[in-house]
């Protein structure tokens, strides 16, 4: 079973198999002077221009050091409770998928499902992995000139589609922060979220001076999901980068980097109201 991270590295190719995926490329930097030598390099099968690389010594002690890194920062206890929350998805999708008749007929006369289906099929295994594959899945519906056309159309079920936490767990939450009965600070709140996305959900309220607000409300587990899931990711990346050092040329590092800085600053609520604050 492959851990979660992996999963996403994996879109990539089931995109260009489908055709219209594009990232966009750097110029191959020539490697800096001084640079170690690796140990063995061979080119990559196909005709590519790509190799295949077994690292210097030097380079593979940082690559372990940026991998435990990682990995410390995430937990190692969640890494391994997340990959057991992977295999249950996986397992999930695979049978909403059996149910699906066009997946399953394409499957018996052997034949590579249709974009459309691989796309609802990715879909829906987003959906079960969680916050993180959700924010992802809105990456793709926000993309129509990076991602097909059935994709965009598919992932945009994230937008507006994703499933809201129950009331009472809401509650428990809102109390547990602000150290008081939810009666004590509100005449009233609306147990049927205004909205509900990845990683938060809006609840209408009045408060006792009968002025309305909203009340954002971070769903359950998603801090620890996000941080290991975006953990073992740039570990993907990193080592995918190391081994295959032409990879680099679609900044798969940086992009990480990038989307793990833009997810984990949406769980910093002070962040958010700071900016509304602003004249």
């Amino acid at each position: 079973m492959r851990t979660p991270p992996l999963l996403t590295l994996a879109l990539a190719a089931c995109l260009a198999r489908a055709g219209g995926f594009r990232l966009p490329l750097r110029a191959s930097a020539a490697p800096p002077p001084g640079a170690a030598e690796p140990l063995f390099s061979a080119p990559l099968p196909g005709g590519t221009s790509g190799r295949v690389v077994v690292p210097a010594p030097e380079v593979l002690r940082g690559l372990l050091n940026d991998v435990l890194g990682e990995v410390r920062s995430a937990g190692f206890a969640a890494g391994a409770t997340r990959t057991l929350q992977a295999q249950r998805a996986l397992l999930q999708t695979t049978l909403a998928l059996s149910r699906d008749a066009a997946f399953r007929d394409a499957l018996q006369r052997r034949q590579a499902p249709d974009t459309r289906s691989v796309a609802r099929a990715l879909r829906l295994l987003f959906e079960k992995l969680g916050a993180t594959y959700v924010k992802l899945g809105q990456f793709i519906a926000s993309s129509p000139t990076l991602f097909p056309e059935d994709f965009v159309l598919e992932f945009q079920k994230c937008l507006d589609q994703t499933t809201s936490v129950d009331f009472a767990t809401v509650k428990r939450i809102i109390e547990a922060d602000l150290g008081q009965p939810l009666s004590a600070l509100y005449a009233d709140v609306d147990p049927v979220p205004l909205a509900s996305a990845s990683i938060a959900q809006v609840h209408a309220a009045t408060l006792k001076s009968g002025e309305r607000v909203v009340i954002k409300v971070r769903k359950p587990g998603v801090e620890e999901v996000l941080k290991t899931d975006l953990a073992f990711l740039s570990i993907g990346t990193k080592i995918l980068e190391t081994f295959a050092p032409e990879l680099k040329r679609i900044s798969l590092a940086d992009i990480t980097a990038d989307i793990k800085d833009s997810m984990l600053g949406e769980l910093d609520f002070n962040q958010v109201f700071l900016f509304f604050s602003q004249p």
